[in-house]
């Protein structure tokens, strides 16, 4: 297995932009056998075939943002799931006191992306435990429920909830309801691609509600020991320990750094976009921390967010 080395501090200065994890540290990747993993994206065409399924994750601008890069995802739309009402509004649904929740809508290719790994984006930016709400936002309107459209989806979001629950990764009960889809409402035009439009808003929310601290503790770091752990397994090749390093032995390690390499990761500064390493790297690996080898991200989970800086969701 080959790695591509980071930065120490590469998981620390990971930005949250666009539902992406987007590194402004020196990367290092080590690459993966040259066996496809299990495919995320089956084929890079278009097969025409569309899928939808509808999620409530808390704050809307957030799900969709999650999405709305990803390959094989169609379309994400943000709107009002569930209720028995003709319409719904934001000024009515933010109120708390309908049957709605704020959701995201996605129509998806599931011959580039499937049902499961639709899932496990949705997993993956949420706090599942949480039954009031998300984060910062809290009401009946932010609770998290997955809205199947056909009875295959409930399978798939039922067998889900399941791994989830048993893998040991969170100790209370996994909360999102899985029921069947009734209604969705788009909502208003300035909601949709809220994280484009309104950007430096977007980020100042996300980081203020909790919500970026809370994916970065709990599942960037977890994704990716649980994906080198596979991988270790498959290749009988142990690469990370999960020691915990020194202070000292992390000195000599910054020490042994370039300049521009020490500047981001003990200075907090930043590479320049489409001028770094690995912004446009397309090889197969895990990225790593280039001083303890700690592994921050699976290149399977990487795309082109067009900021110039390798990009995560």
């Amino acid at each position: 297995m080959k790695f591509i080395p980071l930065s120490k501090s590469s998981l620390l200065s990971v930005t949250l932009i666009a539902g992406a994890f987007i590194g402004v540290g020196v990367y290092a990747l080590v690459q993966q056998p040259t066996a496809a993993p299990e495919a995320l994206v089956q084929s890079g065409v278009d097969s025409g075939q569309r899928e939808v399924i509808t999620l409530a994750g808390g704050c809307f601008w957030c799900t969709e943002a999650f999405f709305q890069e990803a390959p094989g995802v169609v379309d994400a739309v943000s709107g009002y799931a569930g209720g028995e009402a003709s319409n719904a509004t934001y000024k009515e649904v933010s109120k708390g006191t309908t049957a709605h929740r704020e959701a995201v809508q996605v129509t998806y290719d599931p011959t580039r992306i499937s049902t499961k790994e639709i899932l496990d984006i949705y997993w993956g930016h949420i706090d599942p435990t949480d039954t009031e709400g998300q984060f910062a936002d809290r009401g009946f309107q932010y609770t998290t429920a997955i809205y199947y459209h056909t009875d295959e989806q409930k399978t798939v979001a039922e067998a889900s909830a399941l791994a989830l629950s048993e893998s040991g990764l969170f100790e209370k009960p996994i909360a999102p309801l899985i029921l069947p889809y009734t209604t969705f409402f788009p909502a208003e035009e300035y909601h949709q691609d809220y994280y484009k439009k309104s950007a430096d808003h977007y980020e100042r929310y996300k980081k203020g509600s909790g919500r970026a601290g809370f994916i970065e503790e709990n599942w960037a770091k977890a994704a990716a020991l649980e994906f080198l752990a596979a991988e270790e397994a498959a290749t009988a090749e142990v690469v990370y320990t999960g020691r915990t390093f020194s202070a000292a032995e992390i000195e000599v390690g910054l020490k042994a750094l370039s300049p521009e390499a020490y500047k981001v990761v003990a200075q907090e500064g930043t590479e320049p976009a489409y001028k770094n390493k690995y912004w446009d790297n397309k090889e197969e690996g895990i990225y790593v921390d280039v001083v303890t080898g700690r592994p921050l991200f699976s290149s399977k989970h990487k795309y082109d967010s067009k900021t110039g800086w390798p990009s995560f969701y």
